[in-house]
């Protein structure tokens, strides 16, 4: 029962009414661990009296244990709110060495998006589904009240409780708060939602706060493993969740102006790809575990998405030259936390903090998986300003205009200005100058690219990113078929999990006309990147060059379905019906692409699409305007285009003088002329194999 007096050393339980039986559960757990909780609906009432009782309690209390469940994001105000402004506040006046707060979730309550006080996140969080609470989890609970006032923790408290490394870091001190208004809403039957108190001694514990709050949400999940059959369906395709497996979303920036979002995706990233160099676990990869930045989704349905066991969460916060990562491993089925971890560190310590992060991660998860693996070293910077620079470049260089492309390259150029030695920048700067040169009439970027890309291997032969680098550059632009696959296979030997890699070699098989490896291929991309929109759209059109339109269009379909408007997918769909006898169906598709989709600085695709379904349908004029203005635009940049076109419409002389350009501008998209959906015709002129041969392909 309320008692008015009751001793320092309570436990107080704040929580919704709508929460209430989970909240007994927890409360019956904890009188079955010895201790004594109050827990009597019958006294729930409203008034200013009441109120006065609550907020002592509340100021008096050893521990203050937060219910976080959907109930409480549901409400925007509640008197669970009221109660934990004034923990909060009472918060401000102590040591960061004593624990009060313990954030409690009952369900599937996502930590980096809920609605709580900022200041909820600097502790770990208990996640005791429905309320049950285990022995093992009273335990730790008492164990918080049992801790003597040395600012030490018991060896067995909190087993997977958060521990900072380095926790003399002096962050900047957030202020807390709520990010919901405490209201006194009138709902005083839920007006004072709920609260139990506990008897125990008023000590601190080992669960961390750090002056400065930067949890980040990073999530460890499974590979979304795709087993497609041809002819099997690819909505209902792919393998349940495996316990070796991993997806990292990406983390929360904390930063108190929120502007270091950069920083953040930057450090999840190369943790995915530190992972995914570990043998034996498959790990999701970024286009698909980013693809839940910002997202509402919770925990399972995230699992559920991506096929994923195990999902890791944390965030970052950066102030100066101090740097606090958290992280939190939970396994998705059942939101059991796994292992987590606070890092208080200098900036330059952050390559030490990813490589512990992701031994931690594996040598949490080897017992059940791996047996032993060792996640693998990878050398960066010790210049904290030169790795800035290069996660900066690194966020840029995951868009689609020209302008971010460009910001990328520079921001990698600045890395190597600042190391010479810092072979990842060299990759990066290599891709992007590689990308620019092919979008742009620039050409003369290919050369520094092949450079950049030499000395990335150079400086890091046991890194892969050099390989992909110098590989995509011997595929798309040098025609170094032979190089480009050595190039490939190593960088897979060095990061077996790297979905990317995989797609280009796809791309590459394909151009070989060695289609059923590469679909094979785009399969194995699919099963490590299950939301990459680009390796479902290459797939559906490997099926049709495969012969097989039906699935060719349920796959396109399914693309479409991931990303709607994304051109890629239905530029490849229009095309397919096309050949599938389908014009009126081809030229809607078209005309669903949006008029800025170009190919990089010119004409866009949909006038690309309308040409060719007019053409099909009689209307010639319409077919020669579009050709008209892909020609003034985008001669450089759309060469292969406008020659398919042109064959299309079955003008193969000037089809072929446009495909010779497009062979001296080094348009990368001639790498398709083998397997291209409307180049048909070209295939029966003598003037094909003599182009084959120029390009040192297979005839």
């Amino acid at each position: 029962m309320t008692r008015a007096g009751a001793p320092a050393g309570a436990v107080f339980l704040s929580y919704a009414s709508q929460d209430a039986d989970a909240a007994r559960r927890i409360c019956e757990a904890l009188r079955a661990a010895g201790l004594e909780v109050w827990f009597d609906q019958s006294e729930l009432r409203g008034g200013e009296a009441w109120d006065r009782e609550i907020t002592r309690q509340i100021r008096e209390c050893a521990l203050f244990l937060a219910v976080i469940s959907e109930h409480t994001e549901e409400r925007s105000e509640g008197y669970f709110r009221r109660e934990w402004r004034v923990a909060v506040e009472r918060m401000r006046d102590m040591a960061d060495d004593q624990t009060f707060l313990v954030p409690v979730v009952i369900d599937a309550t996502r930590e980096p998006t809920a609605r709580v006080p900022d200041r909820f996140r600097e502790f770990q969080w208990l996640r005791l589904p429905g309320g049950e609470t285990s022995p093992d989890a009273a335990g730790r609970i008492k164990q918080l009240l049992a801790r003597d006032g040395s600012g030490t923790r018991p060896d067995a408290a909190l087993d997977r409780g958060v521990r900072v490394r380095d926790a003399g870091a002096d962050a900047d001190h957030p202020g807390g708060g709520n990010r919901g208004r405490s209201a006194a809403d009138g709902d005083r039957d839920g007006a004072r939602d709920g609260s139990a108190r506990e008897r125990g001694p008023k000590r601190g514990s080992g669960w961390s706060r750090g002056a400065l709050l930067i949890l980040a949400l990073l999530v460890i999940g499974v590979a979304y493993r795709q087993v497609r059959q041809s002819g099997a369906s690819h909505a209902s395709a792919g393998a349940e969740a495996a316990d070796k497996s991993i997806a990292v979303l990406p983390f929360v920036d904390m930063s108190e102006k929120h502007d270091q979002q950069y920083f953040s995706d930057g450090l999840a990233e190369e943790l995915l790809d530190r992972l995914a160099q570990t043998q034996g676990l498959r790990v999701i990869a970024r286009s698909s575990s980013f693809s839940f930045k910002d997202t509402k989704d919770d925990l399972p349905t995230i699992a559920s998405k991506l096929k994923v066991a195990n999902i890791l969460e944390g965030s970052v916060r950066k102030s100066g030259n101090r740097v606090r990562v958290t992280t939190e491993l939970v396994r998705a089925n059942d939101g059991e936390q796994v292992w987590s971890e606070t890092y208080d560190r200098n900036l330059t310590d952050i390559l030490a903090i990813q490589d512990e992060i992701a031994q931690a991660v594996v040598t949490a998860l080897k017992v059940r998986l791996m047996s032993g693996a060792q996640a693998p070293a990878v050398r960066r910077t010790p210049n904290a300003e030169a790795y800035n620079e290069y996660l900066a470049g690194r966020q840029l260089s995951s868009s689609s205009d020209l302008e971010s492309h460009q910001k990328a390259a520079e921001d990698f150029r600045r890395a190597v200005a600042l190391d010479e030695g810092f072979a990842g920048a060299y990759a990066g700067l290599s891709r992007e100058l590689r990308w620019l040169g092919d979008h742009t009439s620039d050409k003369s970027r290919f050369a520094a690219a092949h450079s950049a890309a030499e000395t990335a291997i150079q400086l890091a032969p046991g890194e892969y990113e050099g390989y992909v680098a110098r590989g995509e550059l011997r595929y798309y632009i040098e025609w170094d078929w032979a190089g480009a696959a050595a190039d490939l296979e190593r960088a897979l030997a060095i990061a077996p999990q790297a979905a990317e890699v995989y797609l280009i070699r796809g791309d590459l098989q394909g151009t070989l006309g060695r289609v059923s490896e590469a679909i094979g291929s785009l399969k194995k991309a699919i099963d490590l990147d299950p939301l990459r929109v680009s390796a479902w759209t290459e797939l559906a059109y490997l099926y049709e060059a495969d012969g097989d339109t039906a699935l060719a269009i349920e796959t396109a379909q399914h693309a479409i379905k991931l990303q709607p408007g994304r051109y890629e997918s239905l530029v490849l769909l229009g095309e397919i019906q096309l050949r599938a006898g389908q014009p009126q169906a081809a030229l809607a598709t078209f005309n669903g692409i949006r008029a800025g989709e170009t190919y990089g600085y010119g004409v866009g695709w949909r006038i690309f699409g309308v040409g060719l379904a007019a053409y099909t349908l009689g209307h010639d004029d319409e077919s020669k305007r579009a050709l008209e203005e892909m020609i003034q635009d985008s001669q450089d940049n759309a060469a292969y285009q406008i020659a398919m076109l042109y064959a299309w419409r079955g003008e193969l002389d000037p089809a072929f003088k446009w495909l010779d350009h497009a062979y001296e501008v080094r348009d990368a998209a001639l790498t398709d002329v083998k397997t291209d959906l409307v180049g048909g015709r070209l295939r029966k002129d003598p003037r094909y194999n003599a182009l084959l041969r120029k390009m040192n392909l297979p005839e």
